[in-house]
């Protein structure tokens, strides 16, 4: 009987050690990936958008500076494939490492009746803080935006301080606004918010991680579920783009054994990381695992159906907490889908609703359907509690922890 060859014995446990780590990786590290890419595609100098974007939600600004949308967002504005179509978008891209910066809240007063909102998003999509008239002063105020190593300058101690788990931010401001008459007076509040830096910060370019991107800025999972790309070559790039985010934005501390678990196939947070430094079963193993993992979520994703807006009450895992529902959601607002329309959609709601500038008014009875504009990116960006009754129908909204 011959005896086994201990060097292939070892070869294939590193293999299967590293595809259980691709798969762990890919799933935790999607979302990173995927803010990421985003801020590298929308950041680049000299950066264009794709023929006939609107200039709604499809953004290209240097780091530290808003982007102002001028109207509603279209079909044509891929960026963030799920923006909505009754709201303005302020966008910026804030970088934190070199110092703080101030961010204005516009003054709810001056516009009474106008909902808006200005949620903040760390660079693993986790919507850590959302600023707007429900929280902040009705005359307005400058907020604080502080990284996770930084601190507050002594003339700026009276101002309230928002302390940002990562140093990448993403700021994706929303404003309700109706028809096109209704696009100057929701632009005068759009033109109160402002982003400046600090005393004593002095900006200094983007991230390495995204300055030295490694290919194409293309979404991993539309370059290796929907495109057919061969899943060594997305890999290879998607664990180099990885390790460099993982460098800048190391994540939670409970995540952080996780992490270092990864270091067992060779994927360590580290600005320097090579694909061909790693060995053939660790490089093998973690192909496997990345198409594993592209097609958990995948998978996870599919059930594409239009359905009324709805709220569905927090049980057990959220985003900070599980990996694999922060992917799925991450996948909804990042793929590409076919060019179509933006229509009003069907629900099954028994009255016909009547949008105004910021309010539902009453509407009239209907036994059949209701037809409404596109929410703001459904589940992902607002949600809503409806009831309806046979002579009015109202609605609450609240902003959620999704792009869109």
């Amino acid at each position: 009987m011959n005896a086994p060859d201990p060097q292939l014995a070892v070869a294939l446990a590193r293999k299967a050690l590293a595809r259980c780590v691709g798969l762990a990786a890919f799933v935790y590290g999607y979302p990173l990936t995927e803010t990421y890419r985003t801020c590298a595609l929308q950041t680049a100098p000299r950066a264009e958008r794709r023929a006939g974007a609107s200039h709604g939600s499809d953004v290209r600004a240097p780091l530290n500076t808003l982007h102002h949308a001028p109207r509603p967002s279209t079909d044509e504005d891929r960026d963030v494939v799920t923006p909505a179509n009754d709201l303005l978008y302020t966008i910026a891209w804030v970088h934190l490492a070199h110092g703080p910066m101030l961010l204005t809240v516009p003054a709810s007063a001056r516009h009474p009746g106008r909902y808006f909102v200005l949620p903040l998003y760390d660079a693993y999509t986790e919507n850590f803080e959302n600023l707007g008239p429900r929280n902040c002063n009705p005359e307005g105020e400058t907020v604080v935006l502080v990284g996770p190593g930084g601190t507050v300058p002594e003339a700026l101690a009276g101002h309230r301080v928002v302390h940002c788990s990562t140093d990448l931010v993403w700021l994706i401001g929303r404003i309700l606004v109706g028809d096109e008459s209704d696009w100057p007076a929701a632009r005068a509040l759009q033109s109160e918010i402002r982003l400046a830096p600090a005393p004593g910060t002095t900006p200094q370019g983007r991230p390495a991680a995204i300055e030295y991107w490694a290919g194409p800025p293309v979404d991993a999972m539309a370059a290796a579920f929907e495109n057919g790309e061969p899943p060594a070559q997305v890999a290879a790039r998607f664990f180099t783009n990885m390790c460099h985010a993982l460098a800048e934005a190391p994540g939670r501390v409970e995540d952080r054994a996780l992490v270092a678990w990864f270091g067992q196939a060779g994927l360590r947070p580290d600005a320097a990381f090579s694909w061909e430094s790693l060995d053939e079963p660790a490089r093998e193993g973690l192909v496997e695992g990345f198409a594993e993992g592209v097609q958990l979520v995948g998978a996870a994703g599919r059930n594409r159906r239009p359905k009324p807006w709805s709220m569905r009450p927090r049980r057990g895992a959220t985003a900070a907490s599980s990996w694999a529902a922060r992917a799925r959601p991450t996948w909804g607002w990042a793929r590409s889908p076919p060019a179509r329309p933006s229509t009003p959609r069907r629900t099954t709601t028994p009255c016909r609703r009547r949008w105004t500038a910021g309010t539902i008014t009453r509407c009239a009875s209907r036994p059949t359907t209701c037809r409404r504009p596109t929410p703001s990116g459904r589940s992902r960006s607002m949600a809503a509690t409806v009831s309806c009754t046979p002579t009015r129908c109202a609605a609450t909204r609240s902003a959620t922890a999704r792009p869109g």
